[in-house]
């Protein structure tokens, strides 16, 4: 995981700070574009940087961390998707629910 382009602990901190949680998922994606706006200035290769920022945008993930669950044919069950940090616990529900329903 790229921590300069997403910092999972101040995404944290800001979803859990927001009375309007849009508002930190933009300041996330704004932070990204920053950083590679500034990756891209400073003349770095980008072309590493391109071809995640496309498979994130294939994916519909605003960044890591993500969990994507995949049926035997190798499809994504996109109702499962876990996007952002979850509680041990809570991943472990979601497994058994998973577990449960196939």
């Amino acid at each position: 995981m790229d921590h300069e382009l997403f910092d999972p602990g101040q995404f944290s901190a800001d979803l859990a700070a927001a009375r309007n949680p849009t508002r930190a998922f933009k300041k996330a994606l704004q932070h990204a574009d920053d950083v590679l706006q500034a990756r891209f200035e400073g003349q770095r290769d980008i072309h590493k940087l391109i071809h995640d920022r496309a498979w994130l945008t294939d994916h519909q993930l605003f960044g890591p961390p993500a969990f994507l669950f995949h049926d035997s044919k190798g499809t994504e069950v996109t109702q499962a998707r876990i996007q952002g940090e979850v509680k041990r616990a809570t991943f472990l529900e979601h497994l058994q629910r998973l577990k449960a329903a196939n």
